[in-house]
């Protein structure tokens, strides 16, 4: 199983006499414009459901053995256990990883809630947090680039990150 970017695929192999995989079959389809928008998460999930369905009969007829090994797990990210957020909390979360962090981008709360979090189209749901955020678009028109200081995740060994704020382009 494959995905990438405008399509999805898999194959259907089979062991032979010495122990090697030989592929039997191969299902691949075209993502539609809107699905390739989905996170990688996302689009794997559905290249593993998409070629299950295919194969159904023969896999499920036939003792099988699966070689495929997810790089992280369902629920991980680098190793890392991720909680999958029920639908409930992720206006909590994405109210505490914008508003209480001063506005930041989509880009900066994605990197702050994907480390721990997860739930179904999480980067879209961000990316829509962050554009109707009144505030931001109130800062905006008025033309005020200006953010607050921006808060840092803390660090769980002490020293490990020190930080010192400047002020620049000073003339002479």
């Amino acid at each position: 199983m494959d995905v990438g970017k405008v399509g999805l695929g898999g194959e259907l192999s089979q062991e032979d006499a010495q122990g090697q995989l030989l592929p039997v079959a191969y299902f691949s389809r075209a993502l539609a414009k809107r699905q390739r928008s989905y996170s990688t998460y996302d689009r794997e999930v559905m290249a593993m459901r998409d070629t299950l369905k295919n194969f159904r009969k023969t896999a499920t007829e036939q003792p099988h053995i699966s070689t495929h090994q997810n790089e992280h797990g369902l629920f991980t990210r680098d190793h890392k256990k991720q909680v999958l957020l029920p639908a409930s909390l992720v206006p909590t979360i994405l109210s505490l990883a914008h508003d209480e962090t001063g506005y930041q981008g989509a880009d900066k709360i994605l990197s702050r809630i994907e480390p721990r979090y997860c739930w179904p189209k999480t980067k879209a749901e961000v990316e829509n947090y962050a554009k109707t955020c009144k505030r931001c678009a109130a800062t905006l028109a008025q033309g005020d680039r200006n953010a607050p200081i921006h808060q840092r995740p803390r660090e769980e060994i002490p020293f490990a990150l020190i930080e010192v704020d400047l002020k620049g382009h000073y003339r002479e």
